[in-house]
């Protein structure tokens, strides 16, 4: 099966509600056994934690427990240069805890568990400069639909030391929520112009609407901010009343982008995009608009302008936000 996968992280602004920064995207192709474990190539780095859960070839009980060989595979190409997805082997221990009820769907819940130390067998190529040795902890709690015959989502605290060949040492604790969504596809050319007409209706001026490969657009320009800040003019704070009542209409979620006009430095601008889409987003979700599983934000600087930053006129327009109402 093909997967997409998209990390996030938690971000803020002082005094707003926390909302998600987006972060990198994988696609892996792999299959499972019906037990669990994997078949996939080491061209893909995707998902991390590998072979959990992993389940006995018999029925299992309340209370029971069993364990399973699992790995961990890390992308360490940026980091370390490493090529392939760093792994770590573990044994994995489980007990089946029982259901539990989420809004209605009955789930099964899995604890597991592990803790390791492990040292590297060989040198990676091409780098002296590498793990030797990891001390790595897990403990999960998995969310399971058996008529599904798949995890729903999972809560993890972890902890990861990396001691490196140089004594170095890097370490990573905290914990992680992941989850599966399914997408109903929204983004059809029909549903494009249903949303430019309601934009119109509402007399919301200097937006516009787009079909691209992610989903519908929704473009703000000129948006307007407090000089140099991230902080809503109230304007706009109406504007993004009226087009909450359009999102509200849509399921799926959102990427709220910022974009700078060219000036400063690139960190500057990045930075400056990064606070603004957050500040647009936090507006969103606190009127109501989504929840804060359902909304995401990228800043991308000046680096993709609408128009040659030649002129007043231009540089506002280039001054954006970007709602997409997301199909993958």
């Amino acid at each position: 099966m093909e997967v997409h996968f998209m990390t996030a992280e938690e971000a803020s602004i002082e005094n707003t509600t926390n909302v998600k920064k987006w972060g990198k995207e994988y696609t892996s192709i792999y299959s499972t056994s019906p037990q669990g474990t994997y078949q996939i190539s080491d061209k893909y780095f995707m998902p991390v934690v590998r072979n959990v859960p992993v389940f006995p070839k018999k029925d299992i009980q309340i209370g029971d427990t069993w364990v399973a060989q699992g790995e961990e595979a890390h992308d360490l190409r940026e980091t370390l240069g490493i090529e392939k997805p760093y792994k770590i082997p573990f044994i994995a221990n489980y007990k089946y805890a029982g259901t539990v009820n989420e809004n209605g769907k009955i789930l099964d819940l899995i604890t597991v568990n592990y803790k390791i130390t492990y040292k590297t067998p060989t040198k990676p190529k091409n780098t002296d400069y590498y793990p030797v040795k990891n001390y790595v902890y897990s403990n999960e709690k998995l969310y399971w639909d058996n008529e599904r015959g798949a995890l729903i989502h999972y809560n993890e605290e972890f902890s990861i030391m990396f001691e490196m060949s140089n004594g170095d040492i890097y370490e990573f604790i905290g914990t992680a929520h992941a989850e599966t969504t399914d997408i109903e596809q929204q983004g059809t050319q029909e549903n494009a112009n249903k949303i430019q007409k309601q934009l119109n209706d509402l007399d919301i001026d200097n937006t516009s609407t787009e079909l691209t490969d992610r989903g519908i657009k929704i473009s703000l320009e000129k948006i307007q901010f407090k000089a140099e800040s991230s902080e809503l003019a109230d304007s706009e704070k109406i504007k993004l009343q009226k087009i909450s009542s359009i999102l509200a209409d849509m399921p799926n979620d959102l990427l709220i982008g910022g974009h700078c006009a060219k000036w400063g430095s690139e960190e500057s601008q990045l930075s400056l995009s990064e606070e603004r889409a957050m500040s647009v987003a936090n507006y969103l979700l606190s009127i109501g608009a989504k929840t804060a599983s359902q909304i995401f934000t990228k800043g991308y600087g000046s680096t993709q302008p609408v128009a040659p930053n030649d002129s007043e006129e231009n540089m506002a327009r280039n001054r954006r936000v970007e709602i997409t109402i997301l199909d993958n």
